[in-house]
């Protein structure tokens, strides 16, 4: 693929998620209200999608966050904003221009724009609108959106292909002893 075409790909990859993103947390915070759990039964107010699936329940429920992951930090929310822009600015300029590697662009590319549409979040509403939200075998799971997941499969992505790249240059070699070392070689 030509840079021409990898980069209308990125570009594409990046829009389309974002579009995911920005409609999903704009149709959530239009028809739902404020998620509450010690009111209601599940679904708490949300729209339940499956209950009881093997211990599981499921619902959609407007949450909001004005801190970082699972709330921390909540008065923080001016400086999270800045950390998280420095932060895409370098992934950006990494996965653009540094990054040697073309099989991690795409990942990167999921981080990047699950944390711009966090930040766009942060700057139209004034703090990032949650909706997924899953009950497993009675255990609250952290309300999360479309970007949490995008910067999630995209940080897995980027684990698969390094440990792939690691087995793959694990080689055996016979005159190496069993911790790895390799003697010297005695050739002159």
């Amino acid at each position: 693929m030509t840079d021409k075409k990898r980069a209308k790909f990125l570009l594409t990859v990046f829009t389309s998620v974002l579009a995911v993103d920005i409609i999903s947390k704009w149709l959530v915070n239009t028809f739902l209200p404020m998620m509450q759990r010690n009111i209601l039964p599940f679904p708490y107010g949300g729209l339940a999608i499956f209950e009881n699936f093997f211990g599981v329940n499921f619902s959609l429920n407007l949450q909001t966050n004005t801190g970082a992951a699972w709330g921390i930090f909540p008065n923080a929310t001016q400086t999270l904003l800045y950390i998280r822009m420095g932060i895409i600015g370098l992934l950006l300029l990494y996965t653009l221009f540094l990054n040697p590697n073309r099989r991690s662009q795409v990942p990167f590319i999921f981080i990047i724009t699950g944390a711009v549409g966090n930040v766009l979040d942060t700057l139209f509403y004034g703090h990032v609108i949650d909706m997924f939200f899953f009950e497993l075998w009675g255990y609250d799971f952290p309300v999360f959106n479309v970007a949490d997941a995008f910067i999630f499969m995209g940080v897995a992505w980027l684990c698969i292909l390094n440990l792939r790249k690691d087995k793959k240059q694990a080689t055996f070699n016979p005159n190496s002893d069993s911790d790895g070392f390799n003697p010297p070689s005695t050739d002159a």
